[in-house]
């Protein structure tokens, strides 16, 4: 559903959706995939999860612009070797892991290791990053576990003052951010804030609903912001 030039949310299967998403003319991806966990949203169990993601990733590599980020939440534990599986099938660059630690989470323990940290994927269709971003960052970011906001639920809800942050290190305003696993539209509302086009993409009506209300409201925000301050 496009809203305006600003901001396109789409109802349906990212792979097929992505299809109709012009060659190289995306500046960031930055989204949160199936981690093969069986939590409460479509596709996110083990199986077909590699083959799932390679459909994905091959997509991920046409869309993205040369030398521009694609950055992948995933779960650090036994999963990850799907994630780097799937990278490698489909010919994306895997140029860094960056260790994004959660301070206040604690999950249950796995051979007496409490879990307490994500893993970000950091690739690109071809390596040799760019650097044209607004900000800096560090490969071990800090930010805390999301507690349940009470106005919609999603299992796995990102900082959003983390996601602002790893916007504004790869792109510049007005620049073009995907996400094609939206979720709750964390990354849109970050977009809002940060004054950078979005596309977003999801399967499950439930959450695309959540995202759309979310959005839009940050979006209005954000415009009044910018007019009281004389920004438009």
């Amino acid at each position: 559903m496009p809203l305006d030039s600003e901001c396109t949310l789409i109802l349906g299967d990212c792979i097929e959706k992505m299809k109709d998403i012009p060659n190289n003319s995306i500046d960031l991806i930055l989204t949160d995939v199936p981690y093969g966990l069986s939590k409460d949203m479509q596709n996110d169990s083990i199986s077909g999860l590699e083959e799932m993601l390679t459909l994905a990733f091959k997509e991920f590599k046409r869309v993205s612009k040369k030398k521009h980020s694609i950055l992948i939440f995933f779960d650090a534990g036994k999963n990850l070797p799907i994630a780097f599986k799937a990278i490698d099938r489909a010919g994306l660059f895997f140029e860094r892991y960056i260790n994004f630690y959660k301070p206040n989470d604690c999950s249950m323990p796995h051979c007496r290791v409490l879990r307490k940290s994500e893993a970000l994927l950091l690739c690109s269709e071809g390596g040799v990053l760019n650097h044209d971003g607004d900000e800096y960052m560090h490969d071990s970011i800090k930010a805390n576990h999301c507690e349940k906001d009470k106005s919609f639920y999603h299992p796995s809800v990102k900082d959003l003052g983390l996601v602002e942050k790893l916007i504004r290190v790869n792109t510049k305003r007005g620049e073009v951010v995907l996400d094609a696993f939206m979720g709750s539209g964390t990354t849109g509302v970050g977009c809002m804030h940060c004054g950078r086009r979005f596309i977003g993409i999801e399967l499950d009506k439930r959450y695309y609903d959540i995202a759309e209300k979310r959005i839009v409201s940050s979006q209005k925000q954000s415009k009044l912001y910018s007019v009281g301050n004389g920004y438009e």
